[in-house]
């Protein structure tokens, strides 16, 4: 203390000496202690922000990685945004879905770009759950069985009204399945073989409600062996998948060129007025299915259900394809005014009715290709469906004709001639009018 004093003192008389000034040595002092605690102060603050990054960011990542974790092991998503569900036994799936579910809420709080990751997912999971767009999706050793929705029905002549619905994965679906290509058999045989069958190809489960009602409408004319075929294979299929369904076949009548779409749209309609059909599959009478888990019933999106053909070897043609076995809704017939009836001969009414999917904001669900995989019985080619010469004009003009030309300009364009409800189907042999068809 006096070492302090002493030097101080010195120090000011030596200023004297020299004729400058004392300088106020505990003002600068003073200043040099508040400068001090300023800048400690912002250091302060400065590790306080960091501490708080570094916590955020270690929680957004964790909650990150869980949230994609939980996806990737129970949604596979592909590159046109549809997804598949997998890990489905013992319920185990749903269970992951709710624990998902709750995780991608809590993920609110971290930010934005969470927020917007969570609610694209949680967009995705909801439809996955109901079972609305199941696409073409990465390739997995394993894949899933697709869950079931129920479709809402009213109380009417529907069977198994007042039972309890049935599961929404029927049990004892074994994936890949044998195709019996067998043409030999004959009609008594199948008759035997499905004895349970009522008339016009009719089932149902008889333990449970089915979850949908599906017409199977198959356009046909001289393929009876091809037709024998796809019966005795999705017969058995659709009873161990626990459909409410029956089988329209349309034949049309000589001497036309054959015009698939109108027979489809004909089929709809008659269908309608033999029972409260919800799900409608329009099948080519020469496509067997290979996969017991492609499930035939109707999503929130129409669904193209013939994705993998041998003939193409089992891949894609090209991204909008709507041909071979297609599914749609009633609201979505409704919606889209059905087939065009224009397209006579072979060719065009398949991308014509992509177009009319597409236009009216919805889009083209998938099962991934391992599921919807398809055998096509071969044959030569059909007299009276050559390509048709027309078919690019009315696809270039297609826009223009999708109001006028469909299910609602049915009328007066076909005859009934014949109506049979038999063992195995029901079939409907009709008559189309070409003149009446160009009037519309």
């Amino acid at each position: 203390m006096f070492e302090t004093k002493l030097s101080s003192v010195a120090f000011i008389d030596l200023r004297k000496m020299t004729g400058q000034s004392t300088p106020r040595v505990h003002s600068h002092r003073q200043g040099h202690s508040v400068c001090s605690w300023t800048n400690l102060r912002w250091i302060l603050l400065l590790i306080f922000v960091t501490i708080i990054m570094i916590q955020f960011m270690t929680n957004f990542t964790v909650y990150h990685t869980k949230i994609w974790k939980d996806i990737t092991n129970n949604i596979f998503i592909s590159n046109n945004g549809d997804s598949m569900k997998s890990d489905l036994a013992g319920g185990k799936f749903r269970n992951n879905i709710g624990n998902l579910s709750s995780m991608l809420n809590k993920t609110k709080e971290v930010g934005s770009l969470t927020q917007l990751t969570t609610a694209k997912t949680l967009a995705k999971t909801h439809q996955t759950l109901s079972g609305s767009s199941v696409v073409t999706v990465t390739t997995k050793p394993t894949v899933p069985v697709p869950v079931m929705k129920a479709t809402p029905s009213s109380p009417g002549n529907e069977k198994g009204f007042g039972m309890k619905l049935c599961p929404p994965i029927p049990p004892g679906l074994q994936g890949p399945i044998k195709v019996d290509l067998n043409d030999q058999i004959s009609w008594d045989e199948l008759h035997k073989k499905y004895s349970e069958l009522e008339a016009g190809g009719r089932w149902w489960p008889k333990t449970c409600k089915a979850r949908s009602r599906v017409a199977i409408i198959i356009p046909y004319r001289n393929r009876e062996q091809h037709l024998k075929v796809l019966l005795n294979n999705l017969h058995a299929m659709l009873q161990k998948q626990q459909l409410d369904y029956g089988f329209i076949v349309v034949e049309q009548n000589q001497p036309l060129k054959f015009n698939r779409a109108m027979l489809f749209n004909v089929g709809y309609a008659e269908a309608l007025k033999k029972y409260p059909y919800q799900c409608f599959m329009f099948h080519d009478v020469d496509l067997i299915p290979e996969n017991d888990k492609n499930i035939y019933s109707c999503p929130d999106q129409p669904r193209h259900m013939s994705v993998a053909i041998d003939k193409f070897g089992y891949n894609l043609p090209y991204f909008s394809i709507f041909g071979g076995v297609g599914a749609l809704t009633k609201e979505q017939m409704l919606k889209t005014n059905g087939f065009s009836n224009k397209f006579w001969g072979w060719g065009g009414e398949d991308d014509d009715m992509s177009d009319r999917v597409r236009s009216n904001g919805y889009h083209i669900s998938r099962y991934p290709k391992e599921i919807s995989r398809y055998k096509m019985i071969k044959h030569g080619g059909d007299k009276g469906n050559q390509a048709n010469p027309d078919r690019f004009r009315l696809l270039q003009q297609a826009h223009r004709r999708f109001k006028t030309d469909g299910i609602n300009h049915l009328e007066g364009t076909y005859k009934v001639i014949k109506l049979d409800d038999r063992k195995m189907y029901t079939i409907i042999k009709v008559d189309l009018s070409e003149q009446a068809v160009a009037r519309t």
